[in-house]
């Protein structure tokens, strides 16, 4: 299981902070889903750690950056997503959920967290 939260909103991007990871996920057993006016993507990768993945949802390209910040290749709480629009910020007044799920021994997990740019 992993914590998620909270959403930094700044200058038009969110940025998500991992905050707790109870076991050890590798990069290559987690997908992200990410949702827009509840419109999901499809499921894809993580990116490679410190990069990003375009994803489609609710019409709007958008673009998650994963900055695995102790380079261990795994998710863990000194990790950070960052959500934007693609070499733009993210829609005005759109609603959001960024979704991790993850594949582990003990079976499947998923966490999630919403937020709404203004």
């Amino acid at each position: 299981m992993v914590l998620l939260g909270p959403v930094d909103l700044a200058g038009g991007n969110a940025t998500i902070s991992v905050t707790a990871a109870y076991g050890s996920f590798s990069s290559s057993r987690v997908q992200i889903l990410l949702a827009a006016n509840n419109s999901t993507s499809s499921a894809v990768g993580l990116p490679p750690p410190n990069g990003s993945v375009l994803m489609t949802a609710a019409g709007y390209t958008l673009r998650v950056f994963w900055f695995d910040n102790d380079y261990d290749g795994r998710v863990t709480p000194s990790d950070t997503f960052r959500i934007t629009g693609n070499l733009a910020p993210l829609p005005p007044a759109t609603s959001f959920e960024f979704t991790l799920e993850f594949a582990y021994s003990g079976g499947d997990g998923r966490s999630s967290i919403a937020w709404t740019t203004p």
